[in-house]
């Protein structure tokens, strides 16, 4: 309200400051005083009819007085001298004083073309009397309205109190628990009878409800002990389970370094097996060398009993011209005989051919008894020789097959040795799945965290927090079953 009374004087002080500013340019300044009194007089007869006490004052720069217009004209002190010497000093703005015992709200201007002073003031006591006005109508008026209320309420207690004690009373009752307690619907009036229904329904079926209600968490809570227990079990089995394969695991691990192992030694017999090939292709080419080696010897010894054969019809040739050499020598002795003296000679030269015959007889009977024995030997060299053919070929014909059955087994040792790899890769595989089993089962077991990213998913469901949460639930229903025990529905 102070602030509104000082932004009006405010304004009103700046109105007549800016008229007497444009008086003071336009007006002589022998009717000036008279223009700016009458001015002043106009804005006191503003303030008079809206029931102010308005005091009007204009100053010049030493604190003199030029006009003054109001009910303390002849007080000369009207503005104590420390306010003066504020107002001189500021030239413009608002302050508060005092004057025997009165407080007003004063409000100036300074006016530049006389270097005046224009200063407008009110008592407070002035604008704050109708708030005081208001102040004392709404005291009255508020006592009157307690008065009535009293004397209403002291009327109307016995028809409204009575019933809304029992009402409260009922509903006492009922807040402890005691759902069967009913209102008065009789003799207590249309509102409190409407109103005792609704409440006796409301109790009805919140007895019904808190009925059924019970009924669901005694359920609630044998469900949740099963649960309870089945997440127990289910735990446990999850956890031999994953004992199991985590057995599985180390003897699928082991597995693998066995079929690692196996397929190192198949590739060291895969090696063997080569170096064995090629020791084999070496014995078969020296052979096919000795089978052809063999093959010339036999050839060599059939030649050879042909020439001996032949050498044996030259020896029977020479046979038949040394028995017919020693015929002629003897033939020859015998005309040398009959030839006499003549004939000595010739016997002796006979006789020389007859030796000879013998001779070459007795050789061709020696070379004929070697050439018997070489053909003997030479047959039996024959047999050796066509039995070792015969041993060669066999020996060829086996080393050819053992050839083949080697490369056989070479290509069966490469192709199992294909497939352990394979199988080594598939153990590798099977094992890191075990592995993952073995963590998802740990996880769904609750005895393992999993982590995303470096944070605990809190979100992740498992056998060991549904047993938890079982738990949880089951002391929730029982907390809640002893609170609803708590009320009386029968």
């Amino acid at each position: 309200m102070e602030r509104l009374i000082t932004d009006n004087l405010n304004l009103s002080v700046k109105n007549v400051g800016d008229k007497i500013e444009l008086f003071t340019s336009t007006i002589d300044s022998r009717e000036l005083k008279n223009k700016v009194g009458y001015l002043m007089t106009q804005e006191l007869s503003y303030f008079s009819n809206k029931e102010i006490g308005a005091e009007l004052r204009l100053i010049d720069g030493e604190g003199g007085k030029v006009i003054e217009l109001g009910e303390k004209t002849e007080q000369s002190d009207f503005i104590p001298q420390p306010a003066i010497e504020e107002i001189i000093k500021k030239k413009s703005g608002t302050l508060f004083f005092e004057n025997e015992r009165e407080k007003y709200n004063a409000a100036y201007i300074n006016i530049p073309g006389k270097n005046w002073i224009y200063i407008s003031s009110i008592s407070e006591d002035d604008y704050l009397a109708p708030i005081n006005k208001m102040r004392n109508i709404t005291l009255a008026i508020g006592l009157v309205a307690i008065i009535t209320s009293f004397l209403i309420c002291f009327f109307v207690s016995r028809r409204i109190a009575i019933p809304l004690a029992a009402m409260l009373q009922v509903a006492g009752k009922a807040g402890t628990g005691d759902l069967t307690v009913r209102a008065h619907e009789e003799g207590v009036g249309l509102e409190y009878s409407v109103l005792g229904k609704s409440f006796n329904r409301m109790l009805k079926d919140l007895a019904l409800l808190i009925n059924d209600f019970q009924s669901l968490v005694k359920d609630l809570l044998a469900n949740s002990k099963k649960i309870n227990s089945v997440a127990d079990n289910q735990v446990e089995l999850i956890q031999q389970t994953g004992l199991l394969v985590n057995d599985m695991a180390s003897s699928i691990q082991e597995v693998s370094c066995e079929i690692y192992e196996t397929e190192e030694a198949g590739c060291e017999v895969r090696m063997a097996v080569e170096n064995g090939r090629s020791a084999l292709e070496s014995i078969l080419r020296n052979i096919n060398e000795n089978f052809a080696l063999i093959e010339g010897q036999s050839r060599s010894v059939e030649l050879l009993g042909g020439h001996l054969d032949k050498v044996g019809q030259v020896l029977e040739i020479i046979k038949d011209i040394s028995e017919r050499t020693h015929l002629l020598s003897l033939n020859a002795s015998i005309e040398a005989a009959r030839a006499g003296e003549y004939g000595n000679g010739f016997s002796v030269v006979a006789d020389e051919i007859r030796k000879l015959a013998g001779i070459a007889g007795q050789s061709v009977k020696e070379i004929s008894g070697l050439i018997n024995a070489i053909k003997i030997e030479s047959k039996a060299v024959l047999e050796k020789v066509e039995e070792g053919r015969k041993g060669a070929k066999e020996g060829l014909s086996m080393t050819g097959n053992a050839e083949g059955y080697l490369n056989n087994i070479y290509s069966s040792i490469t192709n199992a040795n294909e497939r352990i790899t394979k199988i080594s890769r598939k153990m590798d595989q099977i094992s890191a799945g075990t592995g993952q089993v073995v963590l998802t089962m740990r996880s769904v077991a609750g005895t393992v965290e999993t982590e995303s990213n470096g944070i605990v998913d809190d979100h992740n469901s498992s056998a060991r927090k549904v047993a938890d949460l079982a738990r949880e639930l089951a002391v929730m229903a029982q907390s809640l079953q002893g609170q609803l025990l708590k009320f009386k529905t029968i």
